[in-house]
């Protein structure tokens, strides 16, 4: 039976695995790993998953947008949004203005890119073979985006939308 920590629980399972696979690269996983409770505050050496939103999917590929208003009686599919952040320290600009050097800003892309394509690709494996998620339930890959390099900040964030089933809560009728 579904409950009320399963969207906080299917966060944290999915941040386990995220950590789990990033521990095993050069770079390891990131000093601070969280569920947050929104979008994070960008800081360096992050691992976060938050919820951007809940909402529902159509019941059948004929079914038009209006029949998502009938759901008393056909059934409801409940997709929240995942968002997984990875933020990784970049090197910025020397004193007197000098720009980061080739090198420096090289290397710093080798570890960001490893994040982006060991978590796409590790992920999506996890939920193959059952370790993330239901195999029997949908789950759909939004693209991964990199973040803009500022601050000293470089990362990306992936997008998950995964099928949990919901539970009918007491509102005391």
């Amino acid at each position: 039976m579904a409950g009320q920590d399963d969207l906080y629980d299917a966060a944290t399972a999915l941040l386990s695995v995220a950590r789990n696979l990033l521990a095993d690269t050069p770079s390891g996983a990131p000093a601070r790993v969280y569920v947050s409770p929104g979008a994070p505050a960008r800081d360096c050496e992050l691992l976060t998953v938050h919820v951007a939103q809940i909402g529902e999917e159509v019941t059948s590929p004929t079914s038009p947008p209006p029949q998502t208003g009938h759901r008393a009686q056909m059934g409801r599919i409940n997709l929240p949004a995942f968002v997984l952040t990875v933020i990784r320290c970049a090197p910025t600009s020397k004193a007197r203005g000098a720009a980061a050097s080739a090198d420096d800003l090289d290397a710093s892309s080798q570890v960001t890119l490893r994040d982006a394509w060991v978590l796409w690709n590790g992920l999506i494996t996890a939920v193959r073979e059952g370790e993330l998620f239901s195999t029997c339930n949908e789950v759909h890959w939004d693209p991964a985006i990199a973040l803009p390099l500022e601050g000293g900040l470089g990362g990306w964030t992936q997008g998950v939308r995964a099928l949990l089933p919901g539970y009918v809560p007491d509102i005391g009728t």
